[in-house]
């Protein structure tokens, strides 16, 4: 029994998450033809066998809610990290889990109307998707993960904005920083409730704090990087570089700033918001960890009937780590 062969084994061996094993066995739509049939022929050569646990009058259905995307197959590293997170919860708990998409007219898809989904974990935030769901007989709950706190149904479990920023602005002023830069890339994007109540609270701390200059630089990414710079060359004394959308450009452009003839340390310091503890990898990165995966687990908790049912908050403290 100990040498049983696993999902995380047929994961390592073909290089992708536990999340992308479950969607290529269970022939998902969600994983492109050509990387379903590699993972299956990794499985056979491994001869890994699911473990098929004995039904329940009351199992319940999950439901991984994302975005509509062109690419169905296209994940970000928090869509990989939520999978594995709930598929795990799933076994533990005897429930099913299925991974769909919005359609592309934004709402929900047939497949679902008319599936007996107990609980849906939605990355979308949308109110008009929240009713859709809520309207289906079979829904008991809907968890919403970590990004937003205006709308009116679902259990959202989320960082606490104002301790995240209150964290990181004493990070910013224990560095010895004389102002700070926000960076916003791809300005013409959506931007989350939390990037927006961050926003402002860190400028009402920087004003109310020393009067620290404080101020948003939105640029796209191929200019981000070069006038980001730029700034920080005319500013007297040390730069504060913070990100907050938590995606690939914007840390690339903080990333970039060691090759535009400037020093971490001396010229600036770089502060990022992550949810995913496996992005937090660029040396001398001040990460504000908003604690993905204990947010889903706590969603996930509530799920199993452990929070009320009505529109509920689980709010979480944050961490500043320095790599």
């Amino acid at each position: 029994m100990g040498n049983r062969i696993t999902i995380m084994d047929v994961a390592r061996k073909a290089g992708v998450s536990k999340g992308a094993v479950s969607l290529a066995l269970n022939n998902s739509p969600e994983i492109s033809k050509a990387t379903a049939e590699r993972i299956q022929a990794i499985a056979r050569e491994l001869d890994y066998k699911p473990i098929h646990r004995q039904a329940k009058k009351n199992r319940q259905n999950w439901c991984f809610l994302l975005p509509y995307t062109f690419r169905s197959y296209s994940y970000t590293e928090l869509d990989l990290m939520t999978m594995e997170i709930l598929e795990e919860y799933a076994q533990q708990y005897n429930a099913s889990l299925r991974i769909s998409r919005l359609s592309e007219n934004g709402g929900l898809p047939e497949s679902l109307s008319a599936a007996d989904i107990d609980v849906f974990f939605i990355k979308s935030h949308f109110q008009e998707i929240l009713d859709q769901c809520a309207a289906l007989k079979h829904t008991r709950n809907i968890i919403l993960f970590g990004f937003e706190n205006n709308v009116s149904s679902g259990i959202q479990v989320q960082s606490n904005t104002h301790s995240a920023m209150q964290m990181l602005f004493n990070a910013i002023k224990e560095s010895s920083c004389d102002e700070i830069i926000m960076i916003d890339v791809e300005k013409n994007t959506h931007s989350s409730s939390f990037q927006q109540e961050a926003i402002s609270y860190l400028r009402y701390l920087a004003l109310s704090n020393g009067n620290i200059p404080c101020r948003l630089l939105s640029e796209t990414r191929e200019t981000a990087a070069e006038k980001l710079a730029s700034e920080i060359r005319r500013t007297r004394g040390k730069v504060a570089a913070v990100g907050f959308r938590k995606s690939i450009y914007e840390k690339s452009v903080l990333k970039n700033l060691a090759v535009c003839g400037l020093t971490p340390g001396k010229d600036y310091e770089c502060f990022a918001a992550e949810y995913n503890p496996s992005a937090m990898n660029i040396p001398g990165f001040y990460y504000l960890d908003l604690r993905g995966p204990e947010l889903i687990r706590q969603g996930v908790l509530a799920a199993a009937g452990n929070a009320p049912e009505t529109n509920y908050q689980i709010m979480l403290p944050p961490r500043i780590i320095k790599k």
